[in-house]
């Protein structure tokens, strides 16, 4: 019991942690920032597609991921309402929450912190940097944007605790269908039309596109999750 607690806490607090420390340290200047943000564009929509991909399979799986990638719309376009940087927020709370539980899940179904490795690397990975670039696209609408960016790591290990137990009995499609719905919400609605507003000219429209491929193809190496 103890063995499995213990690899289960330390499962929640690598991307936590992690997560966190990048919100509050990982700040870099200027165009190297903006090439992060373009970067993390890219990652987060084929990690979302990605995630699309494995809902594949009978009719009721479909059903699930579809019903879990409506929910997430739904929820996200009502928090979204209620404040300029909301949709920002909270496509990254519901990022982390399906992430969490799905990582928990699979941790209850794998049984070991190594075989459970493949996955939660590239999902550490993708929280630092979308973490770092939450961050800054907040910045400038809210002074408060760390603080709300570290509550998005917590809700990460929480959810990954949660998810232990949870994954028993929720659908693992409708999580699936859900998480990818917040990446893409992320990506495409709420990262590219800013990422694209802030460039001035053609060598930062270059730049920009080469970062936003960059991550694509990152994403594509990683496997999504």
């Amino acid at each position: 019991m103890y063995m499995k607690l213990s690899v289960l806490l330390t499962t929640a607090l690598i991307p936590s942690l992690l997560m966190g420390l990048s919100a509050n340290f990982l700040q870099l200047s200027g165009e190297y920032q903006n090439l992060l943000e373009s970067f993390t564009t890219g990652l987060l929509i084929v990690s979302g597609a990605f995630l699309l991909h494995d809902i594949e399979g009978s009719s009721s799986t479909m059903t699930m991921g579809i019903f879990g990638f409506i929910t997430a719309l739904l929820f996200i376009n009502i928090v979204s309402s209620y404040g300029e940087s909301g949709g920002i927020l909270s496509s990254l709370y519901f990022d982390s929450v399906s992430d969490g539980v799905l990582l928990g899940t699979m941790l209850t179904k794998l049984g070991s912190l190594k075989n459970v490795l493949p996955i939660l690397i590239p999902m550490t990975f993708e929280m630092i940097i979308t973490a770092s670039s939450s961050v800054s696209m907040l910045g400038s609408q809210d002074s408060m944007s760390k603080q709300e960016v570290t509550l998005a790591a917590v809700l990460l290990g929480l959810s990954i605790l949660l998810g232990s137990y949870l994954g028993r009995v929720i659908n693992k499609h409708f999580i699936i269908g859900f998480g990818a719905a917040a990446m893409l919400w992320l990506g495409l609605c709420e990262f590219t039309p800013k990422v694209l507003k802030a460039v001035k000219s053609k060598d930062e429209e270059t730049k920009t596109n080469v970062a936003i491929f960059s991550g694509i193809l990152g994403g594509m190496f990683l496997g999504g999750h």
